[in-house]
């Protein structure tokens, strides 16, 4: 088994168009980060220059579903405290895997969370914002 643990201040940008852009979480395998609000991790588009600055060589406009989001699968976990989703097709996809959740900003997407067999064993002050960018 392996765990991926993120830095507070990380900024993981996807791109659809080109690599489906996403976050993969196998079986066995796991997702892990304490940070205290909301903006200590965000999971974004590439086409997002607010955060992370430039991917590109010039400026761009995100917008939902320009990338593809977190997958959680089998077998797998995601602890995650402080983070942001955004600009996502599904924000967090979990298919039969099991998620502790805190402080969680999901803003922008097609999907914020989708569950298939899985456990949301926790979702302290986890928040759906629904807004149009």
């Amino acid at each position: 088994s392996s765990t991926l643990t993120f830095e507070p201040g990380t900024v993981v940008k996807g791109n659809y168009a080109n690599t489906k852009g996403r976050v993969i979480v196998k079986n066995g395998g796991s997702l892990f980060f304490e940070g205290a609000t909301t903006t200590a991790l965000i999971f974004t588009s590439k086409y997002d220059d607010s955060v992370g600055g430039l991917v590109q060589s010039t400026s761009s406009v995100p917008f939902t579903g320009s990338w593809q989001g977190i997958i959680a699968e089998e077998g797998s976990s995601v602890h995650l405290k402080g983070f942001s989703v955004l600009y996502a097709d599904v924000g967090l996809s979990l298919i039969d895997a099991e998620a502790h959740l805190e402080n969680a900003s999901f803003v922008y997407n097609t999907i914020d969370i989708k569950t298939t067999g899985s456990s949301i064993f926790e979702c302290v002050n986890c928040g759906t914002y629904i807004t149009n960018p």
